[in-house]
């Protein structure tokens, strides 16, 4: 079961990748793809998984928004 699905015309892996290192400490998060999505799995987390997830997804959202690129 995916818990996040990020298209790929929206995101790219690095800046995926990037958050993924942030989030080490509070989660293992594996990621894999599709034709359309980049699907991410979450485990481990040191917080409630949902919030974690909703965590990761604006602070991807910030990290794009603040690198100025997608």
């Amino acid at each position: 079961m995916n818990d996040l699905l990020l298209n790929k015309n929206i995101y790219v892996k690095r800046n995926i990748q990037v958050v993924i290192e942030v989030f080490k400490k509070l989660c293992k998060v594996t990621i894999e793809e599709n034709s359309k999505y980049w699907e991410l799995t979450f485990s481990e987390c040191v917080y409630d998984k949902t919030r974690t997830v909703k965590e990761f997804e604006n602070y991807l959202i910030d990290y794009i928004n603040s690198e100025g690129s997608i």
